[in-house]
């Protein structure tokens, strides 16, 4: 249950429009060319598969990443980590989103899911929904949204319930652009944790409730969602950028860590 190849039948590249994924020492480079039009693109590696996807407790990812550019150029979102493909990317069955992953949305995304106030930017996240909890609050959305308009009652009640059903924890980490920095993730059966060159940045005792897949990518979309009933998103013109990973290896908990 190791690889540490990136090249092979495993996996899946997806390179539309101005995207490109290009081989380096020991990983690859994810990248998105300079385009002024509004056009999808998304440098992206999984290893998604028709009938299941490959990974589960007790496991662990450990890898080397890096983003290339100016702060201020980057637009879109991109990340790596356990996914697991609900629109069914390849996959025959829909399912409710999954996610153990590292995380970043540029400033035109608003992702009001959490009460901390990380709503962009690069974060430690999951996303673990709980259906009970789901189904059961959804008669009291309407209520939710009429409450989520004052301030007070959104941070104190509709975000906290919010967090809980859809099972999100986020923790916004410090990136050090153009610099090489080391992530793992520890996904055991009663808890996942975050590291950050070796720092534990975020523990979380709610965990997936199937098997996951992985995922890293590049693109230039931004997403905009809060409970006070925005849901928008869309594609973003953007500047050369790029997402360069190294080192990926994936292995049993039980394997010493690298």
């Amino acid at each position: 249950m190791a690889f540490r190849s990136f090249w092979g039948r495993r996996w899946h590249a997806w390179t539309p429009n101005q995207a490109e994924i290009q081989p380096i020492e020991a990983g690859v480079r994810l990248a998105l060319h300079q385009h002024d039009r509004m056009v999808y693109s998304d440098a992206q590696l999984d290893d998604y598969v028709e009938n299941g996807l490959s990974w589960y407790a007790p496991v662990r990812l450990q890898l080397e990443a890096r983003f290339l550019g100016e702060p201020e150029d980057f637009v879109g979102t991109a990340g790596f980590g356990w996914w697991n493909d609900p629109a069914g990317t390849g996959l025959r069955r829909l399912r409710l989103p999954q996610a153990l992953w590292f995380f970043y949305a540029g400033a035109a995304s608003q992702l009001e899911l959490t009460a901390n106030g990380a709503h962009n930017g690069w974060l430690a996240m999951s996303f673990v929904p709980r259906l009970g909890w789901c189904l059961g609050l959804l008669p009291l959305a309407p209520l939710a949204l009429v409450l989520s308009q004052n301030t007070w009652l959104r941070q104190r009640c509709c975000l906290p319930l919010l967090q809980l059903a859809l099972g999100v924890r986020s923790q916004p980490i410090k990136l050090r652009w153009n610099t090489w920095q080391q992530y793992q993730i520890d996904w055991y059966a009663d808890r996942v944790e975050f590291w950050l060159d070796q720092q534990l940045v975020l523990q979380i005792a709610s965990v997936p409730t199937s098997d996951l897949g992985l995922i890293l990518w590049l693109d230039n979309q931004y997403a905009q969602v809060s409970p006070r009933g925005i849901v928008r998103g869309g594609i973003l013109a953007h500047q050369n950028q790029a997402l360069e990973i190294r080192h990926l290896t994936i292995s049993d908990l039980t394997t010493p860590a690298l």
